[in-house]
């Protein structure tokens, strides 16, 4: 991930943070099946006219759109600046009491935080990554992969970011 600049996820959590793109290319694939039939096989039993279902064909742009936004949204931001390993620690613990999040896994230099949600906080939950190197700090916030039903985080991606940053900064300026 450090190389990458990007969060790593599993195949089962790419599936889920990808759903939407073979979604809407499901109209096109149809499309293209009933094309097929009218003007190769020749078996097509439709109404529609031809140049009605090419127009299928235009759920491809939303699909490619949204495959280059959820590939953005994999990547990581950087906090530029030398801190110290109690800094960022306080940083996380201060962070995770305020937002709640639960610590999904924790090494040395590595910190995977889950904040679930819910109907009632707006979204169905995110997954914090942060990662210390010696000059700048990596964060990330998705949607959490390992709930399909999260689309949307309603502004909570960019608070877990904001909200880590500010009370880093906070801390460092203290010290």
């Amino acid at each position: 991930m450090k190389e990458l600049k990007s969060v790593k996820l599993s195949k089962w959590q790419l599936l889920s943070h990808y759903w939407v793109v073979p979604f809407l290319l499901f109209v096109p694939l149809l499309t293209t099946y009933s094309l097929v039939q009218i003007y190769i096989t020749k078996s097509y039993k439709g109404i529609r006219d031809p140049n009605v279902l090419a127009q299928g064909y235009l759920w491809i742009i939303p699909a490619v759109i949204l495959y280059f936004i959820q590939k953005k949204r994999l990547e990581f931001q950087e906090i530029k600046g030398k801190f110290n390993i109690n800094t960022v620690e306080t940083a996380i613990r201060e962070t995770a009491e305020l937002l709640n999040w639960e610590v999904y896994k924790k090494e040395d230099n590595y910190f995977i935080a889950i904040r679930r949600g819910g109907f009632a906080s707006g979204s169905w939950g995110e997954m914090i990554t942060i990662i210390e190197l010696e000059d700048k700090i990596l964060i990330n916030s998705i949607c959490d992969p390992d709930n399909i039903i999260s689309i949307a985080s309603w502004g909570w991606n960019k608070k877990n970011v904001r909200t880590f940053k500010q009370i880093l900064e906070t801390i460092h300026s203290e010290k």
